[in-house]
């Protein structure tokens, strides 16, 4: 409808007026029940145009003191009805914005309270249960988040969006779980991200500035991205996948852009409410110190069972009701001693052997493939890797030359991909050279990436990028963004 009204009442004006004298029939008001906004706007910015094109035509042909024609005074009608429409839709914008800003904020802001209220919550009746106390009755915020239809409120409702009369009705929750209405808006999200925009809000869609997001590269509009605290830029769609990966890989959590985590309440707008409940419960979990944490032994069930820190009582597991020893983490065995773990006795004795080392923070086993002694755990522990003491707090040297050398090969061989062979002699000259880099920047404090455009394997995870890798432009250390940006400190 945008289309086709702009262009009768545009185009036949213009030519009317332009051909002869006689004025054309007076425009109604536009009303705004019948054109959206943006429509109806457009529509009286072409009507003026054509008014202010005609008028500039017709000027110099009579005295300036002479009085208005009729036909002049009815431009001048014409124009401040035109002026006057455009003043009307501006209002009405405003005034919808207004309104739109404070209904979305109060069911933004009610529903992060009840998020984080049963995330509380769930944060006690672990600890109770970690000390060996009863389970705490469910409360009303966590009945609330394990409702389904609670968990259909996700983004802020807009016209066309809400369900009618035959289909869901707007619900509201109350304490004691009963359903009233509601200011909480249940969204039919088919209908809503299905609906195409009109041409006009496309073209003026298109005008509004965009960023480049950190993590995937797209350009995003300046309203639908996060700012991290470092100043890099993420989009919804990055910045959730994130979070899902940091509920799935420890080192990822907190969930960070170089080495500065993300504000949780600046997240939370970002998320689903199954992601949000599902972030909250891991929160819980990776929040206590590694060591400190008692999972099921069961291998079918090893779920997180809390916290062994001040208790020294028996923790039982719902899923499948077992009691576990808080102090050996193994099957409670009331009345006998603690047994040694015939399992981890054998782990050890492994890594030993193939002199892997045991991480002091989360007793995790870790292997050094490549770089200098200086261990950053999944748990963020630093330790040197020959004596597993805290880093910076041993004399044992920072590096073996092996290492230290194959480290060099690898990284010259991976700036080479894709280039011309070498001569043997120049590069084994680019060898010694990267090799005297990496003595002085073995433990580089903090990386300066830079992009290499090229096929390339992640020296962090392993992964092979088949377009460009980040380079460190001290160490040279070669990742990819997710590691560089989210992983490394």
């Amino acid at each position: 409808m945008g289309s086709s009204s702009t262009t009768t009442m545009g185009s036949s004006s213009t030519a009317t007026m332009g051909s002869s004298s006689t004025f054309p029939a007076f425009p109604p008001m536009l009303e705004l029940d019948d054109l959206d906004a943006v429509t109806s706007r457009l529509i009286a910015e072409l009507m003026l145009q054509d008014i202010a094109e005609i008028s500039m035509k017709r000027k110099g042909k009579a005295r300036f003191d002479a009085p208005l024609s009729d036909e002049e005074l009815a431009f001048r009608m014409q124009r401040e009805l035109w002026e006057n429409t455009v003043r009307a839709v501006n209002d009405y914008a405003m005034a919808k914005s207004l309104n739109d800003a404070i209904d979305t904020d109060h069911r933004y802001l009610r529903t992060l309270s009840i998020t984080e209220q049963a995330a509380e919550d769930d944060r006690q009746a672990a600890l109770a249960l970690s000390n060996g106390g009863q389970l705490p009755p469910q409360s009303d915020a966590q009945r609330l988040m394990e409702d389904p239809s609670f968990s259909d409120i996700s983004e802020p409702a807009t016209e066309g969006s809400m369900l009618n009369s035959n289909s869901q009705a707007t619900r509201q929750h109350t304490v004691d779980g009963t359903v009233t209405r509601s200011s909480l808006v249940i969204i039919d999200k088919k209908s809503t991200f299905q609906e195409k925009p009109s041409a006009v809000e496309s073209i003026l869609s298109s005008r509004l500035p965009k960023i480049e997001c950190t993590s995937c590269g797209d350009l995003v509009k300046i309203t639908a991205y996060l700012k991290a605290p470092c100043g890099h830029a993420y989009c919804g769609s990055c910045l959730a996948d994130l979070i899902q990966a940091a509920t799935r890989d420890e080192s990822l959590y907190p969930p960070r852009c170089c080495s500065q985590p993300f504000p949780y309440s600046d997240v939370i707008p970002f998320l689903s409410l199954g992601l949000i409940q599902t972030y909250n419960m891991k929160r819980i979990e990776l929040d206590i110190p590694a060591a400190d944490r008692i999972y099921c032994p069961t291998p079918t069930c090893s779920v997180f069972l809390g916290s062994s820190a001040g208790t020294q009582k028996d923790i039982h597991c719902k899923k499948c009701a077992i009691s576990v020893c808080s102090k050996c983490r193994q099957p409670a065995h009331p009345g006998n001693d603690c047994a040694e773990n015939q399992s981890l006795l054998e782990l050890h004795q492994l890594a030993k052997a193939e002199r892997w080392q045991t991480c002091p923070g989360c007793k995790a086993i870790v292997e050094l493939h490549v770089g200098c002694y200086h261990m950053t755990c999944r748990c963020r522990f630093e330790f040197c890797y020959i004596c597993a003491v805290p880093w910076k707090n041993c004399k044992c040297p920072q590096w073996d030359e092996d290492r230290l050398i194959e480290t060099a090969r690898h990284r010259v061989e991976q700036i080479n991909v894709g280039r011309a062979p070498v001569a043997p002699p120049l590069f084994r000259e680019r060898v010694r050279q990267m090799a005297n880099t990496l003595r002085d920047n073995h433990d580089c404090v903090r990386h300066n990436w830079r992009k290499r455009d090229g096929a390339a394997r992640c020296e962090e995870c392993r992964y092979h990028l088949p377009n460009f890798i980040l380079v460190c432009r001290y160490c040279h250390l070669m990742a990819c963004v997710r590691c560089a940006r989210n992983r490394l400190p």
